[in-house]
């Protein structure tokens, strides 16, 4: 007798959930993977402005300069600096003295904690996104 080649309903219900856990576990790693990369692009994008800084205080010898000392107007507010917005970067806190540089995540980057650094060179990353900096978070990694 011949028997009909092919596959059984239980094969094909086997393969399909074997897709799904494929596509499901490649799916988030992708989520995670362009997060880290979003975050690295903030990162850098804050080391930019910390070099603006810089360079303020360097000419001005203060961090607000002008005969009215007012903070200095950022090239840019956004990371990255251009398409979607991932993080939104303020001027925190400043003095003549001292500032500090935040990238706020917006978007579909929200929940993934903020960004720091400031005139020191300190950096933070409020890794657990509970809006303060634990001592294991003074750092971005």
């Amino acid at each position: 007798m011949k028997r009909n080649a092919g596959f059984t309903l239980v094969e094909v219900m086997i393969a399909v959930v074997v897709i799904a856990i494929i596509t499901g576990v490649a799916v988030t790693n992708y989520r995670s993977s362009m997060q880290n990369s979003r975050r690295s692009t903030a990162q850098a994008d804050l080391m930019s402005l910390a070099q603006f800084m810089e360079r303020t205080h360097t000419e001005a010898m203060s961090y607000m300069p002008g005969a009215t000392p007012a903070a200095p107007t950022l090239p840019f507010t956004v990371s990255p600096q251009s398409g979607t917005t991932y993080y939104t970067i303020t001027l925190q806190a400043i003095t003549s003295k001292s500032y500090t540089l935040r990238a706020t995540p917006t978007g579909t980057q929200t929940g993934n904690g903020i960004l720091e650094v400031d005139s020191t060179g300190a950096k933070r990353w409020d890794k657990n996104n509970d809006g303060s900096f634990a001592a294991d978070e003074s750092t971005w990694k």
